[in-house]
């Protein structure tokens, strides 16, 4: 162990809180082992004055006492996506003969029991994947009731409670996150949008403006355009849903494991509409031309 002096200049007139994070391996950031330790008090700058003595010790995260926030070692799973197209109305009937990409057991993250046991639509269930030539499909199914339209979207925008739902990617197989997607609800619009961004936290309007929501009982579902994810065979998803209180000034999550996803390129043999399917007509055609 270490210890060290920091300086955060140019604070605005304020009351702070103070943590303190420690990045043990780069992987994929930071993980729920990873050390860490919150400032006991809150910090008050006024008139530009200078405040010593903030000390704060960092304790190795935990099962009992996980990094807020660090991502959980769920695990990993690797599957090839079935080519589908789905309609993005939250409706799971076109889902049909789609088997869950993973699961999540119920109340399994114990950094959320506390904050989340009164946040409805906090609790994944399953992952569902599925693609076709254009986009990549997502449906997050939840244990605990609908997606909670009570969630807001920005931490800083003083709300006292904010959340949303959301998709790490990792588009060029490189352990690291590329593309970040949340799903937010707009008070102001009364609707479900998505946010798009990069690893430098830049907008992707792009993805924005060809991605589409819905959500209906406990079902979100999420399409991407392939071309926003560089039109990647593989790609990695990290599903979550964040939540953030200032009451304790802490993040916290409900993540199910790693998917390691592949779309399979190309069509089957007979597939003449591509859809990754050989139907009855397709059957009859490819005898047609077989007989001349």
């Amino acid at each position: 162990s270490s210890t060290g002096a920091f300086t955060i200049p140019n604070l605005p007139d304020g009351t702070y809180h103070g943590a303190s994070v420690m990045l043990a391996e780069s992987s994929w950031g930071l993980q729920y082992t990873d050390p860490w330790g919150v400032y006991g008090s809150t910090v008050t700058i006024s008139g530009g004055n200078a405040v010593s003595g903030v000390n704060i010790s960092l304790s190795d995260g935990s099962t009992q006492s996980p990094n807020p926030w660090g991502w959980s070692e769920e695990g990993s799973v690797a599957i090839t996506l079935q080519k589908q197209t789905i309609t993005i109305d939250g409706a799971t009937s076109d889902w049909s003969g789609i088997q869950s990409a993973a699961t999540d057991p119920q109340g399994d993250d114990v950094s959320l029991q506390a904050v989340f046991q009164d946040k409805q639509g906090a609790d994944i269930s399953a992952i569902y994947l599925a693609y076709d030539s254009n986009n990549l499909y997502i449906r997050m199914d939840l244990y605990d009731g609908p997606a909670n339209t009570t969630f807001q979207s920005n931490p800083l925008s003083g709300l006292r409670n904010t959340g949303r739902y959301m998709y790490n990617l990792d588009t060029d197989n490189d352990g690291q996150m590329d593309i970040e997607i949340n799903i937010v609800y707009s008070s102001e619009r009364a609707a479900w949008e998505v946010e798009a961004h990069d690893s430098n936290t830049q907008r992707i309007p792009a993805i924005e403006a060809a991605a589409a929501v819905a959500t209906a009982g406990n079902t979100i579902e999420l399409s991407l355009p392939l071309s926003g994810l560089s039109n990647a065979t593989t790609i990695g998803i990290f599903p979550a849903v964040f939540f953030y209180t200032s009451d304790t000034w802490k993040s916290f999550w409900d993540k199910t494991k790693h998917i390691m996803a592949t779309l399979v390129t190309g069509c089957l043999v007979g597939d003449i509409d591509g859809n990754g399917v050989v139907n009855i007509l397709e059957v009859i055609l490819n005898l047609r031309l077989a007989l001349g």
